[in-house]
């Protein structure tokens, strides 16, 4: 999916819940992955095998491989992103209700603006600011942490779930990062679990559970001009 039209339209959401033990200790873990056949997963042992990487290259650009019959059939930038964890229902298990919203976010360690491409915090989110509901995908811009918008931010409300299971895959499939200006750098793809009328996203302490996973799109650090087109 590419990314450009993740920011203006509406995608499928893959969420999938399973288990009900509302009392579970919250938890959350993150997963970058460079899909098999893609420029970075080609790249990955080569040169940064401890981070997930892409080399921000063209079809064109990228030269011929070989490496004892190693095949790439899609030169595309591309990443899977995932959520696995646990939510619950400690505060008032007679609700109903888990106690938790769940946020992910990509981190632009290069931006410092509120706008495309050069945003420093991408929110994504199921609410949509044109129908004021959540049945769509939207991406937030923030240029800090202390900008993000808890109330409409979040991927997952604590009302959407129907069990404590989390299981997410972000947009549901593979994400393509190139052909459209996103800038070169070190990113990060961050989930919180915290309640929405209490989090500081300054403010470590605030969240019950959360994970970071670091990605390089093409340079390992932000210079003038270099994008992943």
């Amino acid at each position: 999916m590419n990314f450009r039209k993740i920011l203006y339209s509406a995608a499928a959401l893959s969420f999938c819940a399973t288990s009900i033990t509302f009392a579970a200790t919250p938890s959350i873990k993150v997963t970058a992955v460079p899909p098999t056949g893609s420029a970075g997963k080609a790249y990955d042992r080569k040169i940064v095998p401890s981070m997930p990487y892409t080399p921000c290259l063209s079809q064109a650009e990228i030269p011929k491989i070989f490496d004892s019959g190693l095949s790439v059939e899609n030169h595309f930038d591309q990443f899977t992103f995932s959520i696995t964890g646990k939510n619950s229902d400690i505060t008032d298990p007679a609700d109903g209700t888990l106690d938790y919203d769940l946020y992910f976010f990509f981190v632009n360690f290069g931006g410092s603006g509120t706008g495309f491409p050069d945003a420093q915090i991408y929110a994504v989110s199921r609410y949509d600011p044109f129908t004021s509901t959540r049945t769509g995908v939207h991406i937030e811009l923030s240029a800090n942490a202390s900008s993000i918008n808890a109330t409409t931010g979040m991927l997952l409300k604590s009302g959407d779930f129907s069990a404590d299971a989390i299981s997410e895959i972000i947009f549901g499939g593979t994400i393509r990062m190139d052909g459209f200006g996103l800038q070169q750098g070190t990113w990060m793809a961050v989930s919180i679990l915290a309640d929405n009328t209490t989090v500081d996203f300054t403010d470590a302490s605030t969240w019950v559970a959360w994970d970071a996973v670091p990605f390089i799109l093409g340079l390992p650090w932000p210079a003038a001009g270099a994008t992943c087109d």
